[in-house]
């Protein structure tokens, strides 16, 4: 469904380049809350706080975004200034709406909203690894030697990743936002490992060199692996 024709505002925005930009506002089930376009600037839709134009989120379809302020309704009184935006525990509740209506949520940098996404960023991904390890642990384990042996590997990274990004996020909370939105991918399909390898190069190994060395260790001990497999298939095979 596109947006209706009619229409009942317009809401002045902060195109991001120094300029405004004035776009058509379609009013939602939510008073405080409109939908929005971006204009020349791309395709998708928005959800903005009326009185403050705070953006809050970015939807693909307009149904999507005013699915988001329907979800909203109830949560706070949105028809107020921008002193109603800085309640952390509205800020979470409005990242759970838009989050599931498909959306993705939009705060200004240095606010209190970027500082409970990233709050939320590192406690959803130490989550994660958490019951990522745990599965490993859990009986009945595979027998398969392969299996067993990698599943055993996952379960011991899951925990030390965990370890080193609550230790991190002790310390150095911005920096561990920045790991947990790095490893959750920029369209929540996790890193990109084409990236990564150009990574562990440059800080890591150093140089080619040692990577290399690396792909040809992998390779020889994937031989024996393929090798020491087919044996075992063959020996338990009934």
């Amino acid at each position: 469904m596109t947006a209706p024709a009619e229409t009942t505002d317009t809401i002045t925005l902060d195109s991001g380049t120094g300029s405004t930009l004035t776009v058509t506002a379609h009013p939602t089930a939510t008073p405080g809350l409109v939908v929005h376009d971006r204009g020349p600037f791309g395709d998708e839709w928005r959800l903005t706080h009326q009185l403050s134009t705070n953006t809050l989120g970015e939807f693909d379809t307009y149904d999507e975004a005013q699915a988001a302020a329907a979800a909203l309704a109830g949560v706070a009184d949105w028809t107020g200034g921008p002193e109603a935006l800085q309640d952390e525990a509205l800020i979470w509740k409005a990242i759970d709406a838009i989050e599931e209506a498909g959306g993705r949520f939009l705060c200004r940098k240095g606010g209190l909203g970027e500082r409970v996404a990233a709050t939320r960023a590192v406690q959803r991904l130490l989550l994660d690894l958490g019951e990522a390890h745990t599965r490993t642990c859990v009986s009945p384990l595979p027998k398969h030697p392969a299996a067993m042996g990698w599943q055993a590997t996952a379960g011991s990274m899951a925990a030390g990743f965990a370890r080193a990004l609550h230790a991190l996020n002790e310390a150095a909370p911005f920096e561990a936002a920045q790991i947990a939105e790095w490893f959750r991918g920029p369209f929540d399909d996790g890193l990109d490992p084409e990236e990564h390898t150009d990574w562990l190069e440059q800080h890591v190994a150093q140089g080619p060199e040692l990577l290399e060395q690396w792909v040809e260790d992998g390779r020889r001990m994937a031989r024996e692996a393929k090798t020491n497999t087919e044996a075992w298939e063959k020996e338990h095979a009934r």
